[in-house]
């Protein structure tokens, strides 16, 4: 939410002996004429003083103007339309401000009229400096790219905006000090309680370029030792980011807006989306963290099972520095190399290293820790239902909810295609037993043959979460689907078979769609239709839909000589069935797959 009401107000007071500079050749120079008056700003001065023989004296423009270092030392130029520059700093003196007392002091000069006094016997020009702020300063929070039902991001987006206005409130930050853009006004439940609090959202993302504008416009008076801090989290393209359906903000854009936070304050940019490194060099300076969550190029960047906002928010809210939360995030993804790919964060800033987010120390419960889990889990053959438990710490009332995420086997990193990448996910809430005081579920769901990961994680009263446990079963799957081949390893010009074995499903009576497919050694994959249609790579057509089964049954998906021009390497041909007219993109439909590897030397 936006207050104001800390900023610094530094307006001269209208008293003769308290707003008057001299100079031997111009005379007077009132700081607070009736029509005119000069601000003191953290990083500028800002408005007109008046001399009855010279004119107006104006004390900033587009491009140049009076600077304050936020500490009360002042440099640049003001500008008289007859005598031209005024230097506040030149080689033997400078104008200063005490900001304790307000009090001018030193001497500005003019090539044409010469020096200009700002204190003497019976003169002075003194500001009314009030009382230096108490908020830790301003947080921008933007859950973007719009909330239309075909951005199926969106979930992801408001959830980790959520946790870092979380967070801020346990670093000291205010209600008051964050600027929060979400399309929704309501629905906004911080701490997990299941009641909406309306009143954090301040814009809703309908007209988002003017809203950033004057988001921006309300934080220009931050002063030295305040934080300022910007964190995105939706779609984007290279040096793009998606605010809704229709507005995007360029790299340039968001530049000329961060350009309007004081210099004096301290700046962390946070961008997690594709392509966020390609924003580094447009606005990169001496005073500003910034965060990417990808490279210039990657695409390849997840938040289905995992993503990058989260642990860097977690270490945050533990008072880690930027720079150990960055690398502890970054070192925490390359475990995982099936979940986030090829993609690698970015930092940018040499103050990285010292900055902590808000105050020193924690201002909240500590959160929720996972103590205990079960073994890992070894399921029968025709098996697809295993029974999970979690322990945590604290645990009953004092858990808002513990949720596990599942994680198939042999996934791969999802493919960043905009708002047509598919985040859906399998999840559950589990049930708290007090008698055992622990977290149960039991999932019927493990229908793919190997190990799956089971992510646990809870949430506390004030809606901090936990890190997350990992927890195993091992699925023999049924024999619904084998895929089987003449040979492991080939040459041009052998003969290449590839069947597919299909059998009913247990529960789950035909018919089905059945779908081929071959991944090449250069990542890519084409799947095959019936009789022997091999389509575009990168799209999913069924071999044939509605396929009835009474007993086992087998395919001849492929069979040829293999011809001139196949790359060398390994291959990976598979199959999958899925009930009728459902999502193959989405593996929560499939009903039984396999996958064999063959090489061509």
């Amino acid at each position: 939410m936006i207050d104001n009401s800390w900023w610094v107000s530094a307006s001269l007071l209208p008293t003769l002996h308290n707003k008057y500079t001299w100079s031997n050749n111009a005379g007077w120079f009132d700081f607070n004429p009736n029509n005119g008056g000069v601000t003191v700003f953290p990083d500028h001065l800002e408005g007109y003083a008046w001399s009855d023989n010279i004119g107006w004296l104006k004390l900033s423009g587009e491009n140049w103007g009076v600077i304050h270092d936020g500490q009360g030392n002042l440099s640049g130029y003001a500008w008289n339309p007859n005598f031209g520059w005024i230097m506040f700093k030149s080689d033997h003196s400078q104008v200063k401000i005490n900001l304790e007392t307000g009090d001018f002091n030193g001497y500005a000069w003019s090539d044409l009229i010469g020096w200009i006094s700002f204190n003497g016997k019976s003169y002075k020009v003194q500001a009314n400096l009030a009382p230096p702020s108490t908020s830790l300063g301003t947080a921008i929070l933007i859950a973007g790219s719009g909330a239309h039902k075909q951005n199926t991001l969106f979930k992801y987006s408001q959830d980790l905006n959520l946790q870092m206005y979380n967070t801020l409130l346990q670093r000291g930050y205010t209600d008051d000090d964050i600027i929060y853009f979400n399309p929704f006004k309501g629905g906004q439940d911080i701490d997990g309680d299941g009641k909406e609090e309306d009143n954090i959202v301040d814009y809703q993302l309908f007209d988002p370029l003017s809203e950033l504008e004057a988001a921006f416009d309300s934080i220009k008076y931050l002063q030295a030792g305040q934080q300022f801090i910007f964190y995105f989290h939706g779609h984007a393209n290279p040096e793009q980011l998606q605010m809704n359906l229709e507005n995007w903000l360029s790299a340039e854009e968001l530049k000329r807006l961060l350009d309007k936070v004081p210099t004096a304050a301290q700046q962390l940019i946070i961008l997690d989306s594709c392509y966020s490194g390609s924003f580094l060099n447009e606005l990169s300076a001496t005073n500003r963290i910034i965060v990417a969550s990808a490279d210039a190029k990657t695409r390849a960047w997840n938040a289905k099972y995992d993503n990058f906002s989260e642990p860097l928010i977690s270490e945050l809210r533990r008072g880690k520095s930027i720079k150990d939360a960055f690398i502890t995030t970054k070192d925490y993804m390359q475990t995982k190399p099936t979940l986030f790919g090829k993609q690698i964060p970015q930092l940018d800033g040499r103050l990285a290293k010292k900055f902590i987010l808000g105050k020193e120390g924690t201002h909240a419960a500590a959160a929720p820790y996972m103590i205990d889990i079960h073994s890992p889990l070894i399921l029968t053959p025709q098996q697809k239902e295993g029974f999970l438990w979690v322990k945590t710490s604290p645990s009953g009332e004092n858990i808002r909810k513990v949720r596990a995420v599942l994680i198939p086997p042999n996934i791969k990193s999802t493919e960043y295609q905009g708002e047509a990448t598919n985040f859906q996910r399998q999840e559950t809430i589990m049930t708290y037993q007090a008698e055992r005081n622990r977290y149960e579920t039991v999932y019927s769901g493990f229908n793919r043959t190997g190990t799956w990961q089971i992510s646990y994680q809870a949430q506390g009263i004030d809606g901090t979460w936990s890190d997350k446990l990992t927890g195993e079963v091992q699925a023999s799957g049924t024999s619904a689907l084998t895929v089987r081949l003449n040979q492991s390893s080939y040459k041009i010009g052998n003969r290449f078979r590839f069947m597919l074995d299909i059998n009913e499903v247990p529960n789950t009576p035909s018919p089905y769609d059945l779908y081929a497919a071959i991944i090449f050694p250069a990542g890519y994959f084409v799947t095959i239709s019936y009789p022997l249609n091999i389509n575009l790579p990168g799209t999913i057509q069924t071999y044939h839909k509605k396929v009835k089964i009474n007993s086992t049954k087998s395919f001849p998906i492929i069979d040829i000589n293999l011809p001139p021009g196949l790359a060398t390497g390994k291959y990976n041909t598979c199959g999958i069935i899925t009930t009728p007219e459902t999502d193959p993109w989405n593996n929560a439909n499939w009903l039984a797959q396999d996958c064999k590897i063959f090489e061509l030397k």
